[in-house]
């Protein structure tokens, strides 16, 4: 009977152990590890042949294979929520300050801190991102993920089709600041009957981004060119900003539904506004614009080149707290930053299949292609080694780096604001928003605006706003005292 029972749970432990191992997922391919990639992008139908194609490019640099997963923008933040929480093993994945929240990431320990790894497994990408833009990823001194380096700097500023400007006389380069637009507004508004005048899509920012640098959008500021580290709600600035597109609203350069519309992409794209806002005026943008506008722009910049403290923070690659293979993720970060053509390949897909080449460095997509256009080279790696697309500047790369080399510096590259001991103040905040938003949209009654701006700031105070600022100030004086250099 012993025996019989022996047996019967023996076979018993040898069908358990065949299970796990039929549904355990793979972690090598022959001897080699699969490092898997999680990436936030729409699926390509031929994801598999462009991994199989990089398998293939990096089979001699290093002794594993990537497996690239594509997740739709839309789902991704929740998905890489589940999955990391799950204790899920993988390797790389894709975090922001807009897709997974980076910072948010860092204090739940979803990453891995590679400060060592990259000094040891990453010296190409040393040689090829600047320190500057390697430390805005840095938290508590602590580097926790590649940024994807690109166009770092910007530079506040509205556009405008060049016919318009002729036709009205115009000069962008006469307005120094955002007020100076008004004389052109009110042209083409009674001269254009069909279009927008201005389209309000950048609220407070043409005021605020000459002289302010944001730790908390909106309410917490850092002064871009004083010589203290103080933060600051700029109360006076703000009100300033509010109040005119108040006064622009009441003449009519702003849309009337401006309080409830939605989504004017397409009209944006049918050249429906005159004017129109840019957070980045980067080398290669009248070309771009071009294609979305359907006309040639002008730019009339507003405020100094600038480097943000978290700019890099647009878009990273991390490797996951979860990773059996750091190391080796590490190794594939930095052969896709440095190898241009396993970069290109990840960016663009198959010469001859999915793109063609039209020059040394330019391509040009493919019309019927459609299996594979991730548009997505600024997610993978250093965006300066990616092709330059037909009807750009051939050397919008180099001028791109000059424009990031030419920019003022944040003097709190590598601070953090840690929001956690104020979450509640923030969320109460955040409800005072909403209750006059029609403060920030110039729908509030003119003769109401100064009584419900008082109230607003009030409700802010109510709301823990001081409380939020010395905790920030406490936070920026920590880091002052121990990393700046």
């Amino acid at each position: 009977m012993r025996l019989k029972q022996f047996a019967a749970a023996a076979l018993a432990a040898v069908f358990t152990v065949s299970m796990f191992s039929g549904c355990a997922k793979k972690t090598s391919s022959g001897d080699k590890t699969v490092l898997k990639w999680y990436v936030c992008c729409q699926p390509q139908k031929d994801e598999k042949l462009i991994e199989e194609r990089v398998n293939e490019l990096i089979k001699d640099k290093i002794d594993a294979t990537v497996d690239f997963e594509f997740i739709t923008p839309t789902a991704y933040t929740q998905k890489m929520g589940m999955i990391t929480s799950s204790g899920e093993a993988f390797d790389i994945l894709f975090t922001s300050n807009w897709a997974f929240n980076y910072l948010s990431g860092v204090r739940k320990g979803a990453f891995t801190d590679i400060s060592e790894l990259l000094d040891k497994y990453g010296k190409d990408i040393k040689k090829t991102i600047p320190k500057d833009v390697l430390d805005m990823a840095r938290v508590d001194g602590k580097l926790y993920a590649i940024p994807n380096y690109q166009v770092e700097a910007s530079r506040m500023g509205v556009c405008t089709y060049q016919s318009l400007a002729d036709k009205y006389g115009f000069d962008p380069l006469s307005i120094s600041k955002i007020e100076d637009i008004e004389p052109y507004l009110a042209a083409v508004k009674a001269g254009e009957s069909e279009k927008i005048p201005f389209r309000f899509d950048q609220g407070s920012n043409y005021e605020i981004y000459p002289k302010y640098e944001a730790i908390q959008n909106n309410f917490v500021y850092l002064d871009k060119f004083s010589d203290d580290y103080k933060v600051e709600f700029p109360e006076e600035t703000l009100k300033k900003a509010y109040k005119l597109i108040l006064d622009w609203y009441q003449k009519g350069y702003i849309r009337a539904d401006v309080a409830t519309y939605s989504d004017d992409n397409a009209e944006a794209k049918a050249g429906r506004y005159s004017v129109f806002g840019i957070g980045v005026d980067k080398p290669g943008f009248e070309a771009e614009s071009k294609v979305q506008y359907g006309g040639d722009i002008t730019y009339a910049p507003l405020g100094e080149v600038y480097m943000n403290h978290d700019a890099a923070q647009s878009t990273m690659n991390a490797i996951s707290a979860n990773s059996k293979h750091p190391e080796l993720a590490m190794q594939l970060l930095n052969i896709v930053n440095t190898d241009k053509e396993v970069y290109n390949t990840i960016c663009y897909g198959i010469e001859g299949k999915h793109y063609e080449k039209t020059g040394k460095n330019t391509i040009k997509l493919i019309e019927d292609n459609e299996g594979y256009r991730p548009n997505r080279d600024w997610a993978f790696g250093n965006q300066f080694n990616a092709y330059v697309m037909d009807g750009r500047d051939e050397d919008v790369w180099e001028k791109t780096l000059e424009y990031n080399d030419s920019a003022i510096r944040s003097r709190i590259i590598g601070f953090q604001f840690d929001s956690t001991p104020v979450s509640t103040e923030l969320n109460n905040i955040s409800n005072v928003q909403k209750e006059y938003s029609d403060l920030f949209k110039g729908v509030c009654a003119p003769e109401k605006f100064d009584s419900r701006w008082d109230e607003y700031v009030k409700k802010l105070n109510e709301a823990g706003l001081k409380k939020v600022l010395k905790e920030a100030q406490s936070q920026l004086d920590e880091w002052v005292k121990n990393y700046k250099k």
